[in-house]
């Protein structure tokens, strides 16, 4: 059919030569893009094109063309699926740019077929083989939205592919066998024209090879993309949710890679590096290396001319008072900077303003966005660039809609300043996050800001020892004083407790090295697990104040270590240990830190990605999970989760007393959602939980918090949603109840999370017990 529709090329503009479109092609981004913030509004972008076209006759292409955006942003955001992807597209490049033999026309290099393994939701691949996303079909009426057209471009390309990689056998057989004639043997080629390796982390100080075919000069697109109008909430990687601050301990599932976008008191990146490296360590979340030739910073008069004309320029913009407009004009004065090229002084000078107009809004994701540009053009520093423009983001007042938004954004610069030892902009931001929280009127956030105040606040007492103590040790690694100073800080105040207990173990405390050391013997031995941590548990009892909240949390970490495989008393006693520091302390537990899906699953299949978030795969369309608590009465929990398919329900299950209820987020094609059942009643005009649209977003990071409150015979249940309010029960216990469909899907005594006719990715499920 000669005019035939092409969605690829209409919509995206991605011309039939250029199809199948890699991940980055599909997305509009330059191959091998490793800055996850990129990636994150690139898909946005393009998501919020294609939903434009989700109502009318071409329905079932946008809905086909969002779920391939949505696979590669999930296989683009995973470190391990990004490297096995990437290393599979240079592969690929490089088959392609092998010259074929004379007898043969040259075909046209296939730079950016798709892997089926990983581009496909519906990989045959066992779960151990499978790249670190989701797979799985969600329902039957999925899984009839790929056209022959699409399947054609797939099949074809494969075979393109499969022909070149044969090609390239065939002139590698040749090669070895003409060697052979001089007497030598050559298999494969030379190192020096081997493809280059996958691309490093955002860290490494050299820009990631990009590959050079002798075709395809495209042009790349800007190097952050304007982030959507209203203040998004992004999918992972990124911080959200309040998180105990802990370190990973050893758990029954694959040790995850550490995700570098994840800012909750990081670990230093180099595991062996010396604790020196703290004074100028490598921050998480860092975009990709800034290039050699960042410019200067224009001088003061050359600023101060620039921002005068630019005023003058958009005069009437910078009188409008009108918040929207306000809004408006900071992400448009941050998309003319990028526009901007040959003026430094005029890109410079756009920027300031554009944080200058976000800081008068609450924009704090406009506000990091012009500060990181400033970061990566000029010769800055990009935590004071950052951590300032963020300081005065939110002193500028933040509206009641920016709010959440931004109490994350200062929870997650605070911990990263933090984790850098950058101790007196976190104190200040610290600050403005504590103002932020409160009006949220989140307890949680409230206390996790306290809370890192006076973390702050003991270790900016403690650097000046802990840096004389770095400098001892830099000449005399096993002095003894130096260890338990230096231990003491990283573990009882950063609670970094791997590098911790590495110094610990030499020190020269009578009560600390014997702990240490019994510590990293314990290692999976479940009742010597227990014991360290009562041991752990009785010293936070005496500790300094400062310290005892990182000496809780470790002791709740070890008790969880042990749950997998602990038994009769050995688990009870674990379980009580969590419970009562969790009631004296305030300690949250990483529940998805103990979860192994195939161990934990009741219903669908379920995996573990490479930075521990949990995934649904729903074959049929239904699944859920149970997890290790129980839990004794009140209790909360705190959970961010992402929806990455249609409109189906979330669920979590939840005890309450001895009985059990249900959260059911946005059924019915998410149009409601309800406590499940008060009265017997679900989701009918009768149960006074019921809450309709808003529905829950999906491809957009939501957090929920729910409270269990016990008293008596009375319960008070109180779910919030993104910071706000979003149904509530408060009533007889004997009120609530669970409907019978859920009674093979889960165990009623433990928390646990549910899925139907869709995909979920649960980033983080926290738990504790409370009064």
């Amino acid at each position: 059919m000669p005019n035939a529709f092409d969605p690829y090329y209409v919509w995206l503009g991605i011309p039939p030569d250029e199809q199948p479109a890699d991940h980055y092609r599909l997305l509009g981004l330059r191959t091998f893009e490793s800055n996850a913030d990129v990636i994150d509004h690139a898909a946005d972008r393009q998501m919020t094109h294609l939903r434009s076209f989700s109502t009318g006759e071409r329905a079932e292409s946008a809905q086909r063309l969002l779920n391939e955006v949505s696979a590669a942003r999930i296989c683009l955001h995973d470190g391990e699926a990004k490297t096995k992807y990437d290393a599979q597209l240079r592969a690929a490049t490089a088959a392609a740019a092998t010259p074929a033999p004379k007898t043969t026309p040259p075909a046209r290099p296939v730079a950016r077929a798709i892997p089926i393994e990983t581009a496909s939701p519906k990989s045959p691949l066992p779960a151990s083989e499978r790249p670190p996303v989701i797979h799985g079909a969600t329902s039957a009426r999925r899984s009839k939205q790929s056209s022959p057209a699409v399947i054609a471009i797939v099949v074809g390309g494969i075979v393109v592919l499969a022909g070149l990689l044969i090609l390239r056998a065939i002139n590698s057989d040749a090669t070895v066998a003409d060697n052979s004639k001089d007497g030598t043997t050559k298999r494969g080629p030379d190192k020096s024209t081997a493809p280059s390796k996958p691309n490093e982390p955002p860290t490494t100080p050299t820009t990631p090879p990009q590959p050079s075919p002798p075709t395809d000069p495209r042009p790349l697109p800007p190097d952050n993309p304007q982030p959507p109008k209203d203040p998004p909430t992004k999918i992972p990687p990124q911080p959200a949710d309040p998180q105990p601050d802990k370190q990973p301990t050893p758990k029954p599932i694959p040790e995850p890679k550490p995700d570098p976008a994840d800012p909750k008191d990081p670990p230093p990146v180099d595991p062996d590096a010396p604790f020196e490296s703290l004074l100028d360590p490598k921050i998480p979340n860092s975009p990709p290396p800034t290039p050699a030739n960042r410019l200067a910073v224009p001088d003061e008069s050359a600023h101060a001319a620039k921002t005068k004309e630019i005023r003058d320029l958009f005069a009437k913009e910078f009188a409008d008072t009108r918040p929207q407009e306000i809004w408006d004009f900071g992400r448009k004065l941050l998309t003319l900077a990028r526009e901007t090229a040959g003026d430094p002084s005029g890109r410079y000078a756009t920027l300031t303003l554009a944080i200058d107009r976000a800081a008068k809004i609450g924009d704090s994701e406009t506000s990091i966005a012009a500060a990181e540009e400033i970061a990566r053009q000029f010769e800055v520093d990009r935590l004071t660039v950052v951590g300032e423009a963020l300081i005065a983001t939110t002193r500028g007042g933040v509206p009641l809609a920016a709010r959440v938004t931004a109490t994350r954004h200062a929870d997650q610069w605070t911990r990263t300043l933090f984790a850098a030892d950058r101790l007196d902009l976190a104190r200040r931001l610290a600050e403005e996050w504590t103002k932020l929280a409160a009006q949220t009127r989140d307890a949680t956030a409230i206390a996790d800001a306290r809370t890192y105040k006076d973390r702050i606040a003991a270790a900016q007492q403690t650097w000046p020892d802990v840096v004389k103590a770095t400098e001892t040790l830099q000449a005399t690694p096993d002095d003894g004083p130096a260890n338990a100073t230096v231990g003491r800080y990283l573990a009882f105040i950063k609670g970094d407790w791997p590098r911790g207990l590495d110094h610990l173990v030499k020190s020269d405390d009578a009560e600390l090295k014997p702990l240490a050391q019994a510590d990293r013997a314990a290692k999976e031995d479940p009742n010597a697990s227990v014991d360290v941590a009562d041991r752990w548990a009785e010293l936070a009892k005496s500790a300094a104040k400062a310290e005892t909240q990182q000496i809780a949390a470790h002791a709740v970490d070890r008790y969880a270590s042990s749950l997998a495989t602990a038994t009769g008393l050995t688990k009870k006693r674990a379980l009580d240990g969590i419970h009562d520091l969790q009631l004296e302390h305030g300690v949250w537990l990483d529940i998805l830190a103990t979860v192994a899906p195939q161990r934990d699953k009741v219903v669908g299949d379920w995996i573990t990605t490479s930075d521990d978030d949990v995934s649904g795969a729903i074959g049929g369309g239904t699944g859920s999970l149970n997890t290790i608590v129980e839990p004794h009465s009140s209790y909360e929990f705190t959970t961010a989760f992402t929806r990455l398919g249609p409109s189906g329900d979330i669920y979590y299950f939840m005890p309450v007393g001895d009985r059990a209820c249900v959260i059911a987020l946005s059924g019915h094609a998410n149009s409601v959602s309800w406590i499940d059942a008060i009265d017997g009643h679900r989701a009918t005009k009768e149960n006074p939980t019921v809450v309709r649209p808003p529905g829950i977003a999906s491809d957009v990071r939501h957090t929920l918090h729910a409270t269990v409150r016990i008293t008596g015979s009375t319960v008070q249940l109180l779910v919030r949603l993104d910071g706000r309010d979003y149904m509530g029960f408060r009533g007889n216990l004997k009120r609530v109840a669970r409907h019978k469909r859920f009674d093979d899907q889960s165990n009623p005594s433990r928390l646990g999370i549910g899925v139907y006719q869709t995909q979920v990715l649960f980033h983080s499920l926290k738990y504790r017990a409370i009064r």
